[in-house]
């Protein structure tokens, strides 16, 4: 950094915090790990994968998102690593599992700074890692290429299904479809594969009503001790096995049941399912 920059940064330690905090997550020592192991058949020349994530950061905050910016800038100064079209078919080229390594493994580490729980569970809690899962997708993606020039509308990018922890409010993990318009629900194998692997502790997801076919339930609950709670628009073939009437602390009625869900000819059945309304 030059004098203007140094001052810049120790008048701001906000942002000074931002940026420190930036380095410790993202440690060389584990950016060459996480390269290593899912870099497929990418390799690393002029620019390591440490300085290219790096420029990715500079990008985003001091230029909005635009990688033309950041490198117009460093061309004043003499200062790109590698032709602005390297970094771009490097980007373009880096496998998804990169990605995702990225998010768990650079949270995990974000995690050590958190100074504890954002949220607080009921104790009955405290056997599951508490995970939300929900469906984003990249809008307003630029129109850069030649078909969609011209036209007016908004594109969709890329799709992920990203998991939550519920006590610290983190992101610590996803799986995604290039294809914007995806269902979220073939995405859930993956994702859940991916947290079974972190959390030896039983999981409970939560999930919205898009992911209440019994095949996806099923898949939510394979591991044992695992549980879910969905908000389901509708039940097939649920038979109640027991049910019990109580009511919440407005004197609203509250109906659990409990039973089997997809019992029949599919054998998609999720045992011991509870519906409460």
């Amino acid at each position: 950094m030059d004098a203007f920059q140094r001052e810049l940064m120790r008048r701001s330690p906000l942002a000074g915090a931002v940026l420190e905090i930036s380095d410790f997550i993202f440690d060389d020592e584990l950016l060459e790990s996480i390269y290593a192991r899912f870099r497929g058949r990418c390799y690393e020349d002029k620019l390591v994968f440490a300085d290219f994530l790096r420029l990715m950061r500079d990008a985003l905050i001091r230029h909005g998102g635009s990688g033309h910016k950041l490198f117009v800038k460093l061309e004043v100064r003499d200062a790109q690593p590698v032709d602005e079209s390297n970094f771009y078919r490097k980007l373009a080229r880096t496998p998804v599992e990169v990605s995702r390594a990225l998010l768990r493994d650079c949270t995990a580490r974000l995690a050590e700074l958190m100074p504890g729980s954002v949220a607080t569970l009921p104790a009955c809690f405290d056997e599951f890692e508490a995970i939300i899962g929900d469906g984003k997708k990249i809008k307003n993606a630029a129109k850069r290429l030649k078909p969609t020039r011209g036209y007016s509308g908004k594109l969709l990018g890329a799709k992920a299904l990203v998991a939550v922890n519920l006590r610290s409010g983190l992101a610590v993990a996803m799986s995604d479809s290039l294809d914007g318009h995806a269902n979220d629900v073939p995405l859930v194998p993956e994702l859940m594969e991916q947290l079974r692997q972190m959390m030896a502790r039983p999981i409970l997801s939560i999930w919205d009503r898009r992911f209440d076919d019994s095949r996806t339930l099923g898949r939510l609950s394979a591991r044992t001790g695992d549980a879910f709670v969905v908000r389901a628009k509708q039940f097939h073939r649920f038979v109640v096995e027991s049910s019990v009437q109580t009511q919440d602390a407005q004197g609203r009625a509250v109906v659990d049941e409990i039973g089997l869900l997809g019992r029949g000819q599919t054998g998609d059945a999720c045992a011991a399912c509870h519906a409460v309304a």
